[in-house]
């Protein structure tokens, strides 16, 4: 026969559940963790995306956000169980961006992050993510300092930074010429491309023809492509970012300047280059990957043929990285068996991506995402709206080269904290 407890004993048992609960609560507190709800099985796990909506790079979040979906899609719609939600907030400003994650930590309770549209919103973002001790992850910002002098063990990057490309490419574009005009954005990701070029020209005995900054969204470069003309470099090297690249290469066609210099860009998505057109677009571009790479992996390939079933058209290269992304995040958070930061920290650290022949990371020390660069070139004949580039190089030949290529820790000159 079952006995009820005393009144006395109920009491007991009170006191000590409410002694352990607050025991746990005060350890995540102070390892800086948020305090653990109970989860239902049907209690959506809730990844936030703080991406823009409007401006230059607004593209580059529609693939993204597709990209990411698509992951999703392939894994169910679920991790540990439990259906995965995904919440998209605008990036209009770093202000604004920041405004915005917290009311995704605050308010729809959020595991992680993915963000960070341009170079300054994503370092804005990578602050708050340190303070707030939540996973972030870049997947499209390049200024160096985001996983450099700025980084933290919070934050992790999926994009080609400005060092490893201006590497990459600076070999090419030395076999052109060692005088070279600079065109970049007026904000870190475009400073940080002249200011790297530059370097890498000097040092091979090059010279600087001339140096101007654009502000993001400038509608009008007829005077920076005639200061271009009378200098006559032998290379423009564009550090422009978004559709202000579709803009420049749109006039610098109407002005007639198409085939007469040789144009290198750093950072351009598959959508800025498709945005030019055909008849318009000219020049060098390193990548992280593109979909008529006849090196791609086999699961790449899987994703870029299911791509073009769904959307109609060929995947451009953020959807890739939506893609990549997202799934490196699901598969920690699987690995972790959890949605406390630190786990998914943790193992994100500790993810790798095997099926590639050098294998795909987030650096331990730096939280980089290691992987080769292309340099590529446009083709010659173009045959359709979107396949307009061959990879001419891939770099490094193999992984051991990727620590060289990326930097070591003097160069980059992260110091991460701890958890």
């Amino acid at each position: 026969m079952r006995h009820s407890k005393s009144p006395a004993a109920s009491a007991a048992v009170l006191r000590w559940t409410e002694k352990t609960t607050s025991l746990a609560a005060l350890a995540c507190l102070l390892a800086g963790a948020a305090v653990p709800a109970p989860a239902r099985a049907d209690e959506p796990i809730r990844i936030g995306m703080v991406l823009a909506k409007q401006g230059a790079v607004a593209i580059h979040s529609e693939y993204l956000m597709q990209g990411a979906n698509m992951a999703l899609e392939e894994d169910g719609g679920k991790v540990l169980g439990r259906p995965v939600q995904l919440i998209w907030l605008d990036e209009p400003s770093p202000q604004a961006a920041q405004q915005n994650m917290q009311k995704l930590i605050d308010e729809d309770k959020v595991v992680a992050i993915v963000g960070g549209g341009t170079s300054a919103n994503a370092l804005a973002l990578s602050a708050l993510a340190n303070r707030a001790k939540i996973p972030f992850i870049a997947p499209n910002a390049a200024a160096d300092e985001l996983t450099g002098k700025a980084c933290n063990r919070y934050t992790f990057r999926a994009h080609l930074p400005v060092k490893p490309q201006v590497r990459a490419m600076s070999q090419q574009l030395l076999t052109l010429g060692k005088r070279w005009y600079f065109l970049t954005a007026s904000y870190a990701f475009g400073q940080g491309v002249s200011e790297q070029f530059q370097k890498q020209l000097l040092a091979s005995g090059g010279t600087v023809a001339g140096a101007d900054a654009a502000p993001l969204n400038t509608p009008d470069y007829t005077s920076y492509i005639l200061k271009i003309r009378q200098a006559k470099p032998d290379v423009v090297v564009s550090g422009l970012a978004g559709s202000d690249v579709s803009t420049f290469l749109k006039q610098w066609n109407e002005m007639g300047m198409k085939g007469q210099i040789p144009i290198a860009q750093i950072g351009s998505a598959d959508s800025d280059i498709w945005g030019v057109g055909p008849n318009a677009v000219a020049g060098y571009y390193s990548k992280d990957w593109y979909f008529n790479n006849p090196a791609n992996v086999a699961e790449d390939k899987t994703f870029a043929a299911a791509y073009q079933k769904k959307y109609k058209h060929p995947a451009p290269d953020r959807a890739w990285t939506g893609w990549f992304v997202m799934r490196s995040l699901l598969q920690s958070i699987d690995q972790a068996k959890s949605v406390e930061p630190a786990a998914i920290v943790k193992a994100l650290e500790a993810w790798r991506d095997p099926n590639r022949p050098m294998p795909a990371y987030y650096r331990a020390w730096d939280h980089q995402m290691l992987v080769p660069i292309l340099v590529a070139k446009v083709k010659s004949k173009i045959p359709d709206n979107y396949d307009f580039l061959d990879v001419v190089k891939t770099l490094p030949d193999n992984a051991a080269g990727l620590d060289a290529l990326y930097g070591d820790k003097a160069d980059v000159g992260c110091q991460m904290g701890a958890l």
